[in-house]
């Protein structure tokens, strides 16, 4: 388990774990990790911890009774939190990621974190390797706090985009903040 912002691991997040035929809720380590013995199925998991949006990932597959599942939890900022709120570029997860393989247990998108000091008009923009606009993502006015967004690797004419390296950019008020890459 990571904070999404910062990377950090999230020490004693619980995890639950279900399918048809099992369930399991257990928690991390104190450095963020987990462990369970799970029997080859298709599952759904949550994860969650007090300060911290819950992310649910469906239909993982357990093949050879291993798989690794890292969870990305996206912190909640409260309303007294918001006068120490940074404007902040996170990097996506997962990357790689990979658009094609969306039923071979490989994610077809990828969750770009960002957040912002004020309300704010907010435009993330992704570039191909050439400096090509690929696929803009315009959010008129956002409330002050974190946010993301998701990219199903298709660009502006909903074509699934090249397995390649890509650029995006996180502009606050026609400013440019930060620019990060990704790989699909």
């Amino acid at each position: 388990m990571y904070d999404s912002f910062t990377s950090d691991p999230i020490p004693y997040a619980n995890i639950n774990v279900n399918s048809p035929t099992y369930w399991a809720e257990i928690q991390a380590d104190m450095n963020g990790y987990y462990y369970i013995d799970l029997p080859n199925e298709t599952y759904d998991a949550s994860c969650w911890m007090n300060g911290y949006v819950t992310q649910n990932v469906n239909n993982i597959e357990i093949e050879d009774n291993a798989i690794t599942q890292n969870f990305l939890l996206e912190p909640l900022v409260e309303t007294n939190d918001l006068a120490e709120c940074k404007v902040y570029l996170g990097q996506n997860y997962p990357n790689p990621f990979n658009p094609a393989a969306a039923g071979a247990g490989r994610s077809p998108s990828t969750t770009i974190f960002y957040s912002v000091r004020e309300i704010s008009p907010v435009v993330v923009d992704i570039y191909n390797i050439k400096g090509q606009l690929v696929k803009r993502f315009v959010k008129d006015e956002i409330p002050a706090g974190q946010h993301s967004i998701q990219w199903n690797g298709k660009d502006e004419n909903n074509i699934p985009v090249t397995s390649s390296i890509y650029f995006y950019q996180l502009k606050v008020n026609d400013r440019i903040i930060d620019i990060k890459k990704c790989c699909s």
